[in-house]
Formats: structure tokens, C-alpha cells, sequence
């Protein structure tokens, strides 16, 4: 039986490598550390803004193309926010793999930048 639409989009924006906590010694789970509170949380931000900053500047580049002045209205800031929202949980599994953190964060601005690439590889 398939799972429900509700289950799977969940599933989808899950970013837990596993589903159980890491243990110390004995058993204990993990002591919290100013380490792990920087890889567990500000990282996915960090990695969520690269790609918000992405969006804007597709948008600006575009505009610049067509020898428009760019604006930056709420709805281009709104976009920006969705898109990223959306496209996230792929760039961020992808990333992953790779070890620098620059690296990891010029990616990011990259999978922002080309959005319309990356929202295809989500809707397939």
C-alpha cells in the first residue's frame, strides 16, 4: 500500500541521516556540543541561504540580460524563500558528499542560481 501524500512529503523534507540519535559511550546518547550545534543547525541555514541568495541572483541576472534596472520586490524575495524551500531537501542530501564547507556553500548558491533545473529533478 502506498503511503499518503502527507507521509511522503514529510518523508521528503526529513533531513535525519538516521532515524536514531547518535549514542556515546554505554549507551548514552551523544553530549551536545558547540560543534554539533553548528553542523546539526546553522549549516542547513547556511546552506538554505546560499540557495535563497541563488534565486535572487537568477532573477537579477535575468533582468540584467534583458537590459532591465532590477527591483527587488517582496514577490521576487517570496519566490526566492519558496523555491528554496522546495528544492532544499535535494541540495542538501547532495552536498553531503562533498567535504568543504566553501565548496558545500558555492554549490548551494549554484543549485539556487539554476532553481528551474533543480525543480525539475523534484517533480520527476
Amino acid at each position: 500500500m502506498a503511503a499518503s501524500l502527507g507521509k511522503r512529503a514529510l518523508d521528503y523534507f526529513d533531513l535525519r541521516r538516521s532515524p536514531r540519535p547518535e549514542r556515546g559511550d554505554f549507551g548514552a546518547p551523544a553530549a551536545t556540543t558547540a560543534s554539533s550545534y553548528l553542523r546539526d543547525l546553522l549549516w542547513p541555514m547556511a546552506i538554505y541561504g546560499a540557495g535563497v541568495v541563488g534565486v535572487v541572483a537568477k532573477q537579477w541576472y535575468d533582468s540584467f540580460q534583458a537590459g532591465q534596472l532590477f527591483d527587488l520586490q517582496p514577490s521576487t524575495f517570496i519566490l526566492a524563500v519558496v523555491v528554496s524551500a522546495v528544492t532544499y531537501p535535494v541540495t542538501y542530501h547532495s552536498l553531503q558528499a562533498e567535504s568543504k564547507p566553501l565548496l558545500q556553500i558555492f554549490l548551494a548558491l549554484q543549485n539556487g542560481f539554476f532553481w528551474q533545473s533543480v525543480l525539475g529533478q523534484v517533480l520527476r
